[in-house]
């Protein structure tokens, strides 16, 4: 596409106009989410773009057989916004990938919720597919994101593998 040309432009007002960025968000909608994904499709499709690879997690209902009430993701900023845009920029440098999107909800969330958006655009489904869960796995770990899980046998800490840690009484 060109250093110098910027097909990303009029973006939704949840971001900048930028191909790409990662930032943090006061609880992501699947409005939300989907205008996003509307946004980099229309704005990558006309320079080369083979499709899309998007993934949108949810709170889950049911956690190691317990009833899931709410997530609290905490995030410290500004640094977890910008650990996030530097994911996203770091493919900036593959010019099969056109455009790579994350977007990491903050605040309470119930069952069903948005919580992390991934959207990649790239010349072909395998570098979107790539390029994606490579993203995804590195917002799990890079960003000071904390994630709070409050479900009806008492309050976890959850780690970026999934652990679980037992959140002790005051």
């Amino acid at each position: 596409m060109g250093e110098s040309y910027n097909p990303c432009t009029d973006p939704p007002p949840i971001l900048k106009a930028e191909c790409f960025q990662g930032r943090t968000a006061e609880h992501l909608t699947f409005e939300r989410a989907f205008e996003i994904i509307r946004w980099i499709s229309r704005a990558t499709s006309p320079h080369g773009s083979g499709g899309l690879s998007i993934f949108l997690g949810t709170v889950k209902g049911r956690a190691e057989g317990h009833r899931v009430e709410r997530l609290i993701y905490e995030s410290y900023e500004p640094y977890a916004s910008q650990a996030l845009d530097s994911i996203a920029k770091s493919f900036s440098s593959d010019k099969e990938v056109l455009s790579l999107i994350i977007v990491q909800s903050i605040g309470e969330l119930r069952p069903g919720d948005p919580t992390i958006l991934v959207a990649s655009s790239a010349t072909s489904r395998k570098k979107a597919f790539d390029s994606a869960k490579e993203a995804l796995e590195r917002a799990k770990f890079e960003p000071p994101v904390f994630k709070l899980e409050v479900r009806e046998d008492g309050e976890y800490w959850i780690s970026g593998d999934g652990k679980r840690y037992r959140r002790e009484s005051k």
